[in-house]
């Protein structure tokens, strides 16, 4: 294996940390969106309408298909060793209802791209697209740290085109009422998914954004994007991913304030990002009620005296393996 190959396959060490953020993805429904100060005074609000939650009949399911090319028979591999696309689509599951089964299938597609197929319901993780991005990634990369940056922008930017592209298939199969354009509209929901698991998904989506704006502006990777079939698909332009930091900015200004510092984000811009978060995550809240799972109610308390059994009746969903 020559040192290209081998700085790409390093840069792909990210792949078994990331089922902690798929997991936390799970954690959507109950994260809390920015609140205004209550007045002093005030009288009871009226009690919200009861939300009509959509019947669940659908799941995301993963699918591995056939390669001949050793270098994506490794890529699969990694992929069903780590399970990140079975626990991302376990987190999706388990927290939203779907009207039908869509399939995500890691497969060679004959470029780089993850299309979604409305009409076959298949959201595809083209083994191109990884690949391509790990080469654009870990160009230039001369030590072990550069690779490992590498890596987790390869990491970023394959996590949020995922969920891109499952913002594809929730709209065009549940039919979520959006305004505008429906580019716009994936970017803010998965930017909305990423940041509500935690700081793993702002990391996530703040090194997808912020690597591919720094690419923008070098000429030598604008010729490589250009060879993206996604990234002409979508016309991923600059202002684009300048919002994308802004909201992960706007969710949490003490720890992203650096992205000020750096001229990332002007000051301008930054003191609109709080609010423009809080209305983006405020709408999608609205949006999304009718499809996600109720949350089940607590367990009722143990009479101390009969504690009940001392291991549960199955192990946690979160952080488990499920078959390759």
């Amino acid at each position: 294996m020559n040192s290209a190959s081998l700085a790409r396959r390093s840069a792909l060490s990210w792949l078994p940390l990331l089922f902690v953020l798929a997991t936390a993805v799970a954690a959507w429904g109950q994260s809390e969106t920015p609140k205004p100060a209550a007045p002093e005074v005030a009288a009871p609000p009226a009690p919200p309408p009861p939300v009509v939650r959509i019947p669940d009949r659908g799941d995301f399911r993963v699918v591995y298909e056939r390669s001949k090319n050793p270098d994506y028979q490794g890529l699969q591999q990694i992929f069903k060793e780590t399970q990140l696309l079975e626990e991302t689509v376990r987190a999706l599951n388990g927290t939203l209802a779907m009207p039908a089964d869509v399939t995500v299938s890691l497969r060679e597609c004959g470029a780089s791209d993850a299309p979604y197929e409305p009409d076959k319901r298949r959201l595809s993780i083209c083994y191109e697209l990884v690949d391509a991005l790990s080469d654009l990634f870990t160009a230039g990369a001369s030590s072990e740290e550069d690779v490992q940056q590498a890596g987790t922008a390869v990491a970023g930017a394959t996590l949020f085109i995922f969920f891109h592209e499952a913002g594809h298939a929730l709209i065009r199969l549940d039919g979520l009422p959006i305004a505008g354009r429906e580019e716009d509209a994936v970017d803010q929901l998965a930017t909305v998914l990423l940041l509500a698991s935690g700081r793993e998904g702002e990391k996530a989506a703040l090194d997808g954004a912020s690597t591919f704006l720094a690419r923008e502006k070098d000429a030598k990777s604008q010729a490589a994007l250009a060879r993206l079939a996604f990234w002409n698909a979508h016309a991923l332009d600059p202002q684009r991913f300048t919002n994308i930091i802004c909201w992960v900015y706007g969710k949490n200004p003490t720890d992203f304030q650096y992205l000020v510092e750096d001229g990332t984000l002007t000051p301008e811009r930054a003191a609109q990002c709080p609010a423009e978060y809080g209305e983006m995550a405020k709408t999608w809240d609205g949006v999304l009620a009718p499809y996600l799972k109720a949350v089940p109610p607590p367990p009722p308390a143990q009479d101390p005296h009969h504690p009940g059994p001392l291991l549960p009746a199955s192990p946690p969903t979160a952080g488990r393996r499920g078959s390759g």
